[in-house]
This record gives C-alpha cells, structure tokens and sequence, in this order.
C-alpha cells in the first residue's frame, strides 16, 4: 500500500482562493459605497421638499416668498424648524442649500447637489 502525504495547498490552489476572494470583497465594497450615495441623496430630496413645503407655506400666508441673506430664506423659521445641512460625500462641492428668491418674489431658485450634479429648482418643480 502507497500512503500518500497530504502537503495542504498548492500555489495555484492558494492563487485562486485569493483571486475569488478579492473579488468577492470589491463586489461588496461597490454595494456598500453605491447604497450610502444613495442614502446621501435621499437625505438631501427630504430636506429639498421640506424646504419647499416650508416655502409654500410662507408663500401661501403672504403673497411672496421671502427676501434671502446668504443663500437662505428671511423668516421661514415659522415654518422651518432650522435650515438644514446637507449630508457631507459624493464630491459635492457646496455646504449647504442656497435659495434665492426670483423678480417680484413670485418664484424662487433653490440649489443643491446629488451624485449626479448640482441642480435648481423653481417653486413649480420637485426633485
């Protein structure tokens, strides 16, 4: 009878295991990063369309929408807890929201970033 010694692995054996798992671990790393840039974004449409409620309101009371001072609406306090601040990440570039109100103060522009760029809203649209 011949016995045969078991040496563990070989080099191509272990060559392979890493390369599945390495794949296996950047699969996972792409799913991790692609759901929190979506969290991110989801955080700022939330805080776009509470601004906007906010906005309307204001708007709905008063005939006009407010005066700005750095980029944020004068007196929405009523209607807005505080301005809020959007999530850090994703390579946006601007810290905060930035409203300003258009001719007449009949309409306005507000300007946030996602993934996918920075975008403006009037009064008329939704993100």
């Amino acid at each position: 009878m011949q016995e045969t010694k078991s040496r563990g692995f070989i080099n191509i054996e272990l060559l392979i295991l890493i390369v599945i798992s390495s794949l296996l671990g950047i699969t996972i790393l792409s799913a991790y990063i692609s759901a929190r840039s979506q969290a991110r974004d989801k955080q700022r449409i939330a805080d776009i369309n509470a601004i906007q409620s906010a906005l309307q309101i204001y708007f709905n009371e008063n005939g006009f929408y407010p005066s700005s001072v750095s980029g944020q609406p004068v007196g929405i306090t009523d209607y807005l807890d505080r301005w809020p601040i959007p999530p850090k990440g994703d390579g946006c570039t601007s810290d905060s929201y930035a409203y300003a109100p258009k001719l007449n103060a009949s309409d306005y522009a507000l300007t946030f970033c996602l993934v996918n760029g920075i975008h403006t809203l009037s009064s008329k649209q939704k993100p």
